[in-house]
């Protein structure tokens, strides 16, 4: 069951649902206020924080990944704080990389864009390297795919060719040996865009 709610959140998330998903997420933590089950409270935040984050309450969001982690590195939970490293990581490139936010979202955000615009990147890529680290460590090798992907695509964002085709060919490396047919199309897709 509980699989299966947070399979649906993330698919809301992934697919730009962002009203639906922080449905979900902020639900299913209710349920583990109400039920007694504190231990997937961190987990849920983990994510609830980007989809914040996403839909323009950057500080708000900011704030929950922040003290979630702390919740995180307390219990050695080493596994879901790797992830939200690289959630850093992808908000940071965002923030670097992606489109600019609408006027009324810099404008709400005023004083977290201040602070975080002008590192967005380099903050964007100590995370990933730190998401990578860890998840060597703990040998989660599936989760490196998509680490080492994005890496390679702030790199490639960045004009730096040489790093972004060295990241990108590691993610090429794990995806195949995966079986992650999807991303391994998208990262042969980048590595193309580089020639």
């Amino acid at each position: 069951m509980k699989f299966c709610c947070f399979s649906a959140c993330l698919a809301y998330l992934f697919n730009g649902r962002l009203q639906e998903a922080e449905n979900v997420f902020q639900s299913s933590l209710c349920f583990c206020d109400k039920h007694g089950v504190g231990q997937f409270t961190s987990f849920y935040e983990t994510f609830l924080a980007p989809t914040l984050i996403a839909k323009g309450h950057m500080k708000q969001g900011a704030e929950i990944l922040g003290k979630t982690r702390k919740t995180l590195l307390r219990n050695q939970r080493r596994h879901v704080f790797a992830i939200s490293e690289y959630i850093l990581g992808e908000v940071y490139s965002q923030i670097a990389t992606g489109p600019r936010p609408s006027f009324s979202i810099m404008v709400k955000n005023i004083g977290f864009l201040a602070r975080n615009i002008s590192f967005a990147a380099k903050k964007a890529e100590e995370h990933f390297n730190k998401a990578i680290e860890l998840l060597k460590e703990i040998g989660a090798k599936g989760f490196l795919g998509p680490v080492y992907l994005s890496l390679g695509l702030l790199c490639k964002n960045r004009k730096k060719n040489e790093k972004a085709r060295q990241y990108i060919l590691e993610a090429i490396n794990i995806f195949r040996d995966c079986g992650a047919g999807g991303y391994l199309k998208q990262a042969n897709e980048v590595l193309e865009s580089l020639r």
